[in-house]
Order: structure tokens, then sequence, then C-alpha cells
């Protein structure tokens, strides 16, 4: 008799502190699929004033594992870097695997997610850094890592390729 034990489905595996990707990299070795989405973390320098970008999880601790319960239970939990599979009791409660899936369509091959506002090519959008701000133009595309993005600028005349800080532009109405 087949039950849910026997189906691959997706757990949230707790990590050692700091363990993430030995996790992430022993479980895959190990044949398991796994998911550790991130985010870039952008960091500044209070003497310097510099900003350093830094890869962090999305969820500190935590990443998720697609496997079958009844065969890699005990595997999984002896994993190096693996601290516990969340569990209500003994029991390891599945994901939906629609909530991996919207995970996923928020972030590129890399796992990296997109907090901000989502653009799409074609959307109108203002910028609002000083000596561009109020300029009106259509979102091209994302450029290194989601920290600056590519817009189209038109004027009378002509039309202009520009590329600014992410942070510096919103969608506009």
């Amino acid at each position: 008799m087949t039950t849910w034990l026997d189906i691959p489905s997706w757990y949230v595996i707790q990590t050692k502190p700091k363990q993430e990707e030995r996790a992430y990299y022993n479980l895959s070795v190990s044949g398991i699929e796994t998911f550790v989405p991130k985010i870039i973390n952008s960091i500044k320098n209070k003497f310097s004033g510099r900003t350093k970008h830094q890869l962090n999880p999305l969820f500190p601790q935590y990443i998720f594992a697609k496997f079958k319960a009844k065969e890699k239970l005990q595997q999984v939990r002896f994993t190096r870097g693996v601290h516990k599979i969340v569990s209500y009791g003994d029991t390891p409660c599945p994901i939906d695997e629609e909530i991996i899936n919207m995970i996923k369509d928020r972030s590129s091959e890399d796992d990296l997610i997109d907090l901000e506002n989502e653009f799409k090519a074609g959307d109108r959008v203002i910028i609002t850094r000083p000596h561009l701000q109020n300029l009106v133009g259509i979102f091209k595309k994302k450029l290194n890592h989601n920290q600056r993005v590519s817009i189209l600028l038109s004027s009378i005349n002509y039309q202009v390729h520009v590329s600014v800080d992410r942070k510096y532009v919103m969608k506009s109405n």
C-alpha cells in the first residue's frame, strides 16, 4: 500500500547555524533535490560609506529538500550541516509543491530571489534619482544581479538607453 511517505515531497530542513551551503551540497551529492532561495543584501560600511553586496539565504538556517521520506529520512537527518527536519511531533511535515513553485517563479537560475517590485519588460517607470528625477521611461531589463536596470528614455527627437541603480526606479501609473 502506497502512503504519502512513498511519494517524493518537499520538506523544510533546519540547518546548523551558517551551514545552509554545506547541507545543500551534501544533500545534492546524495542525489536529493534541494532548493536554497537567496537574496542580495546591501551593507553600507559606516566608515568608508561604500556599499558591499552580500549573498545570503532568504530563510537563514532553512533549506528545502525533495525526497521520499520512507527511503531517505534517516539519511537526510544525519547529513552534515543538517540540524533537523521540520516536523509535527515525530512526523516530518511535507510542503505543498505549489509553495515551492511560487518561490521558484520569483527566482533566477541561480536561485536568487527578487524582493523588490518586479519589473517586466515594457513597464513604464519613473526615475527618482536627483539629476534624472521624474524622467519617465520604459523598463528594458535587469543588470548585474538585479542591482541595476536598463531603461529606454524617449524625448521628442531621440531615444537613449540608460543604466540606473534599481533603488532609484519605481513603476509609473
